[in-house]
This record gives structure tokens, C-alpha cells and sequence, in this order.
């Protein structure tokens, strides 16, 4: 009996819970309670980062087949579509419109991987929340996205 109490004991001392780090487990509760609207933060620009992650894919595989989405379909004023020079034109122009697309999309991704690691780093030094807590959140938060 001696031997599973102490057992417990150090086990308890080597893998502490959240409360022991805050004091008790109200303070633990309130912290975790304050820090939700950075955490919603998080989460919502995962969503967005997910949508223009499949955005991405799709406009880079349209890229490679040589297809061009309807909403990027220009017409060419002036110019007959049934010459040679006005089809290569008009293609040249909507591939141009698919490549700043791409891109634009690129950098929104980064962006938005600047602002989560910076809403990490707020929740860290803010609330004083450990980074392995934090990780675990975001691991969670990616499942749930």
C-alpha cells in the first residue's frame, strides 16, 4: 500500500497538472477562461487558412492542366477571338490572372501564419500559458477544423 502511494506521489511531482503552475484550480479556470477570445483568434484564421489552402491546390492544378476556372475567363475587346494572335492573347491573359491569383493566395497563407504564431506568442507571455499547453490547442483546433 506504502509502495503505490508513493508511487503516486512521484508521479504527481513529475507530471504536475495546470493547477499546480497557477496555484489552484479556479486560477487555472480563469485563465483558461480569459485567454478564449485569442484561442477563437486562432481559430478562425485556421479556417481561413484551410479555405485558401484548397483554393491553392485547386488554382495550381488548373495551372498545370492549362485549364482556366470560369471566374478568370476574360474577353478581349476589340480583338476577334477567331484569330491566332487574339486566342494567344487572351490565353496570355488569363494565365497571368491565374498566376496573381496564386500568388495572392501565397501570401495570404503567410500572413495568416505570422498572425497565429504571434496570437501563440501573446497567449504565452499574456496569460502565462505553458507552450505545451498551447500546442496541444492548436493540434486540437487543427483536428477540429
Amino acid at each position: 500500500m506504502f509502495f503505490i502511494i508513493t508511487i503516486i506521489v512521484l508521479y504527481f511531482a513529475i507530471f504536475p497538472t495546470m493547477a499546480v503552475h497557477f496555484g489552484s484550480r479556479n486560477e487555472w479556470k480563469q485563465k483558461r477562461e480569459q485567454a478564449q477570445p485569442l484561442i477563437n483568434k486562432i481559430f478562425s484564421e485556421m479556417e481561413k487558412m484551410s479555405r485558401w489552402s484548397e483554393q491553392l491546390r485547386f488554382l495550381i492544378l488548373c495551372r498545370r492542366k492549362g485549364i482556366i476556372p470560369k471566374g478568370m475567363r476574360t474577353k478581349m475587346p476589340g480583338i476577334s477571338p477567331i484569330s491566332e494572335y487574339g486566342r494567344r492573347l487572351k490565353r496570355n491573359h488569363e494565365m497571368k490572372i491565374l498566376r496573381r491569383n496564386i500568388s495572392e493566395l501565397h501570401g495570404k497563407k503567410a500572413g495568416s501564419d505570422k498572425k497565429i504564431s504571434q496570437l501563440k506568442l501573446n497567449l504565452r507571455e499574456t496569460f502565462g500559458l505553458s507552450g505545451n499547453f498551447i500546442e496541444n490547442t492548436v493540434k486540437w483546433l487543427r483536428k477540429k477544423v
